[in-house]
């Protein structure tokens, strides 16, 4: 918002939407502003009318005419450096057997689940549902933005008793681009779903299980619109923690503080060789492993050579990657006020393995 301000003077228009001329064209009112980023009705089109939403670094493409090199480096304040100017070690990449899992993921499509869900999250009769999530830091706005649900009184069976246990449930969504005559058509895909267990006698065997047994474990992205992963990454663990760093690294007019900065969660402390892979694209800067404090402490009766999750997901992905040690889980410092998005990304830039010292010799 605050890059636009700069560019053309901006009404608001709803309680998340802002309107003015737009700044290369000129038409009064075409230019539109939203918490999902910004759009000229004639010079990039409408979304669902040919036209989709456009980022700050599209702003700085688009109207400046500048290269996306560029426009990283006015953002960021950094200079962006191809993977070919860096001397970079190899992810190791372990190529696990993957199964097909396109047609349960159809399938929990059809069912209607994660519909169903978001409709109990909003009944009158368990407002307690929306509190839950709040506890956890989702306010409503995101609560609304990423889909989320609450499915009640879920049967699971452990050690061969019946077990009840609520749930919040979490949707695992990616974009699909695809060119039409009239321009890009973008459509949301759901390609998961998973419960957070709230019965205390259930977290006792895991907190989390899936809606569809069958449905591989992903990435959850917290901006499911990127096409490709580039810039800097926040890897951390966990789905709802994702959630929450994520939504602290917005301004209260909902701004992205950091465009670049792309915070991804991981269910699990281990990372999967075609997830490895995911991670693997020439355009990733630097990637920031954010995992729980006590992943750091070696289990009673370890091995001498015994290494944390961190540390080995640190050497799976290769130099760009750097481990993020902090006092206390990232989501409980956000929400209790001594991490704020400014402050972690001062700690992001001060933990900069800046590969663009590492220049090959020669």
């Amino acid at each position: 918002m605050s890059l636009v301000k700069t560019r053309t003077a901006l009404r608001r228009v709803s309680a998340q939407e802002w309107a003015g001329a737009c700044p290369k064209c000129g038409g009064v009112d075409r230019f539109r502003v939203s918490p999902r980023g910004w759009f000229c009705r004639q010079c990039t089109g409408e979304p669902g009318a040919g036209g989709h939403w456009n980022d700050a670094l599209d702003f700085l493409m688009w109207l400046d005419g500048v290269s996306f090199k560029e426009a990283f480096e006015r953002l960021t304040g950094e200079r962006y450096v191809q993977e070919s100017s860096i001397e970079i070690s190899q992810p190791i990449i372990i190529e696990d057997p993957v199964k097909d899992d396109t047609e349960v993921i159809e399938r929990l499509r059809k069912s209607g689940a994660q519909e169903r869900y978001v409709e109990s999250l909003n009944r009158l009769q368990y407002a307690h549902a929306k509190a839950e999530w709040r506890k956890r830091g989702i306010n409503d706005f995101w609560q609304d933005a990423y889909g989320v649900g609450y499915c009640p009184g879920r049967s699971y069976l452990m050690d061969d008793t019946e077990i009840l246990s609520d749930s919040l449930t979490i949707p695992y969504w990616r974009t699909e681009h695809r060119q039409t005559e009239n321009g890009e058509d973008v459509q949301w895909k759901l390609v998961g779903l998973r419960h957070r267990l709230l019965n205390p006698e259930m977290q006792k065997h895991g907190k989390y299980r899936p809606e569809m047994s069958g449905i591989n474990n992903r990435l959850f992205y917290t901006n499911p619109t990127i096409q490709t992963l580039w810039g800097d990454i926040l890897l951390v663990e966990g789905e709802i923690k994702a959630m929450v760093v994520y939504a602290n690294l917005w301004t209260p007019d909902h701004y992205p503080l950091a465009p670049w900065l792309h915070v991804l969660g991981i269910s699990g402390k281990n990372i999967r060789g075609d997830l490895i892979k995911e991670l693997s694209s020439p355009d990733i800067r630097r990637i920031f492993i954010v995992l729980d404090p006590d992943t750091y402490q070696a289990p009673e009766g370890a091995r001498q050579d015994w290494k944390s999750p961190a540390r080995r997901m640190k050497e799976q992905l290769g130099v760009r990657a750097v481990d993020l040690l902090l006092p206390d889980k990232i989501d409980d410092l956000i929400n209790g006020g001594a991490l704020t998005g400014e402050k972690l990304l001062q700690l992001l830039k001060s933990k900069d393995i800046a590969p663009s010292k590492r220049r090959k010799s020669g």
